[in-house]
């Protein structure tokens, strides 16, 4: 099966996201051929290149990093440049003859379900933060109506809702 994860920021990372080489080893040990589609931060790396035995597809698309968590700048770091992120995904999907999408983390969920749903392809959505809890402790407030708070928990249940699978992985 061939398999493609989508991630919200460059790889390989120094130091090293353990998370993320597990997965890509533990599908290539299963027989499965993992592609990944990532952010290109760093425009000196190429577009596309391998590492690993595993091909990566990087695109630049500009994302907000949070500096100051009310309410529009988390709302627009879940949404930033979905759009663009969209054609991406499904350019991936297409372009690589994909049969399924894993995404990391739940920023790119909704982006990632809409352009496998085109395409009818299932994702496995795996979330490594509890993102309402992690808006909250940023924020540094324990009131539980701040409307970001809201927002991202309600982003997040959407996101699982829309998943075909879920991996839920907090340290």
């Amino acid at each position: 099966m061939k398999i493609g994860i989508v991630l919200e920021r460059d790889y390989p990372t120094t130091p090293a996201d353990i998370r993320v080489e597990k997965e890509i080893w533990s599908l290539q040990k299963a027989g499965h051929e993992p592609v990944m589609l990532c952010l290109q931060i760093d425009n000196e790396r190429p577009t596309l290149d391998s590492y690993q035995n595993l091909r990566i597809r990087r695109v630049n698309i500009p994302m907000l990093c949070i500096r100051d968590w009310n309410d529009r700048n988390v709302a627009s770091h879940f949404e930033s440049e979905s759009s663009e992120w969209v054609k991406e995904i499904s350019r991936f999907i297409s372009e690589e003859n994909l049969d399924a999408l894993h995404v990391h983390d739940l920023p790119l969920g909704m982006a990632t379900i809409i352009s496998a749903s085109k395409r009818n392809i299932p994702v496995v959505l795996d979330l490594h933060e509890a993102y309402p809890l992690l808006v909250d402790f940023m924020r540094g407030t324990e009131d539980k109506e701040w409307s970001s708070v809201k927002w991202v928990s309600s982003y997040e249940t959407e996101c699982i809702n829309g998943a075909d699978h879920l991996i839920v992985t907090i340290e």
